[in-house]
């Protein structure tokens, strides 16, 4: 499910991305405004259900960094069958980032929404 941002949606995001402490925050507190503006209209909200696929590893082209508003995500590594590596992400949590920045935007890990996703 994918739509536009919404008054409702900007403004949870911004709760989210605002200039973080230390502890909890999000890694975009080297933006400046200009950046921050960009950053908050080109979003895009998405939700996933649950147990949708929504990223596979070594083969999902990942376009874009996923910030978790609401429910949660699982990632996990296989190799031969085996999970290696495997986490979960809920609320403030970013997904993504290596993938876009670093791997070619293929996807590193697969990702799963454990429970219905905003």
């Amino acid at each position: 499910m994918r739509s536009p941002l919404n008054g409702r949606n900007l403004q949870t995001l911004k709760r989210l991305l605002v200039r973080p402490d230390t502890r909890t925050g999000l890694p975009f507190s080297t933006l400046s405004a200009d950046q921050e503006k960009r950053l908050y209209t080109s979003a895009e909200y998405t939700g996933f259900s649950k147990g949708e696929i929504i990223c596979t590893q070594e083969i999902s082209r990942v376009s874009k960094i996923f910030v978790v508003t609401l429910g949660a995500l699982e990632f996990y590594y296989e190799e031969k069958g085996k999970r290696l590596l495997d986490g979960e992400l809920g609320p403030k949590d970013v997904w993504g980032g290596l993938s876009v920045l670093f791997n070619s935007h293929m996807a590193v890990h697969t990702l799963a929404a454990k429970e219905d996703v905003q």
